[in-house]
């Protein structure tokens, strides 16, 4: 189990607290301080915050701890916060669950590889990619206003441009195991395997009442997943990197 207990070397009555303190933070920034529940989007989340704190405690305290928080964050923000007409569905939890269970395990495997600018190149190289498709797709195919088409793209490569600089100048001083760019790709991953890939097929699940429906609402999701994934790594990499300093001192 000691190979499952995260990177800070606090005891277990401290873990209990913290995540206490994490679920707390979770739920108030998921559904007090965010963007839920669009009219047409009733799958939309924008969410400052959140994600950083769930994947930061699976980090911290480890896997399990970092479920629970995902979990426990998304159930209690339901039935305390939760201001919409839609039953619970466990399978919007279970996409939280998932987000707090896997960044220990990517982050681990990370420690392992000594290049850095792989790392660094392969995330941005996939953040532009998914920059260039959901533009096209914005411009040329998504019914929107033009000045919608215009600000869009600008924002999004904006906003990959700041997070290239912020890298490179936090990666330039030493920081040890918890580089910015391993904790950088470490959340990107996540967000994409746990809220894009996972949660789009969840949340399809949830909303859709035929094969049909589901396939054609996934698609959707995904474009929409995938344009909050962009804002997303940039804050939450931000979000992650004051974490590390500020729990620096408790980390092994």
């Amino acid at each position: 189990m000691k190979k499952l207990s995260g990177i800070s070397n606090i005891s277990l009555t401290q873990k209990i607290c913290l995540a206490g303190l994490f679920i707390a933070m979770a739920t108030i920034l998921q559904k007090v301080i965010a963007i839920n529940y669009l009219a047409a989007l009733p799958f939309f989340r924008l969410s400052f915050g959140a994600p950083a704190v769930i994947v930061f405690s699976s980090i911290y305290l480890g896997p399990f701890w970092g479920a629970a928080v995902g979990l426990f964050s998304d159930v209690l923000g339901y039935f305390a916060f939760d201001a919409s007409s839609f039953a619970y569905m466990p399978q919007i939890s279970l996409i939280y669950m998932v987000l707090g269970l896997i960044p220990f395990f990517i982050f681990k495997l990370l420690e392992k590889i000594s290049k850095e600018k792989v790392i660094f190149f392969v995330e941005i190289g996939v953040l532009l990619a998914s920059f260039i498709g959901l533009s096209c797709y914005l411009i040329f195919v998504y019914e929107c206003s033009q000045i919608a088409k215009i600000l869009i793209p600008i924002g999004l490569f904006i906003l990959i441009g700041l997070l290239v600089v912020f890298q490179y100048f936090a990666n330039s001083s030493k920081h040890g195991f918890y580089a910015p760019i391993k904790v950088s790709f470490t959340y990107f991953i996540s967000d994409l395997l746990a809220l894009v890939v996972f949660g789009g097929l969840m949340k399809a699940w949830a909303f859709s009442a035929t094969p049909e429906g589901f396939w054609s609402l996934f698609k959707a999701i995904e474009i929409t997943q995938g344009l909050v994934m962009i804002f997303n790594v940039v804050f939450n990499t931000l979000l992650l990197a004051t974490f590390f300093r500020i729990g620096k001192k408790y980390m092994r």
